[in-house]
């Protein structure tokens, strides 16, 4: 951390913007506006300082990345943690859908989601492992039919 505050550039915020104070039960409903613009107001002070900006917690809390920055990437779409199963390997013996089945290695990844592809990173160093793009045969199956899992989707494309 030390290092960190030592290598905030000079004309960089170097300190939190305050939040007001007053509970939220005792504010009145004329005023939910100014208190919206008010988080909104924090919330950018925040981002605009790298220091917090890139911390993973604040990263995580708003849905944001290192590439939710990056406008030659095109709009910002949605990201977010999942749980993603491996591309298909079974792997006997390990999170085990029931007697006799076959089991998947699931690892969580941040996922995220853009006009024309979508990919998926490491949380713990940001590496991305893997880009999908989003093409003619591009294919998203849901339902424990489809996915083998209740709550899953598969998405699918000319390479993958």
């Amino acid at each position: 951390h030390t290092v960190r505050r030592q290598s905030i550039k000079r004309g960089e915020p170097r300190q939190m913007p305050s939040l007001p104070h007053t509970a939220e039960s005792t504010v009145r409903e004329e005023h939910f506006s100014s208190r919206r613009k008010q988080l909104e107001d924090y919330l950018t002070n925040i981002l605009k300082m790298p220091m917090y900006r890139n911390y993973h917690g604040t990263m995580e809390f708003v849905g944001v990345s290192q590439l939710s920055f990056i406008h030659d990437l095109g709009p910002k779409g949605i990201e977010g943690f999942i749980m993603k199963r491996s591309g298909g390997h079974r792997i006997p013996g390990l999170n085990c859908c029931g007697q006799g089945r076959m089991c998947y290695r699931w690892s969580k990844r941040w996922l995220v989601v853009k006009d024309s592809f979508l990919m998926y990173m490491k949380p713990d160093s940001g590496a991305i492992s893997f880009v999908l793009l989003v093409d003619k045969e591009f294919n998203i199956k849901i339902g424990q039919k489809e996915t083998e899992t209740k709550y899953g989707l598969q998405i699918d494309n000319l390479s993958r």
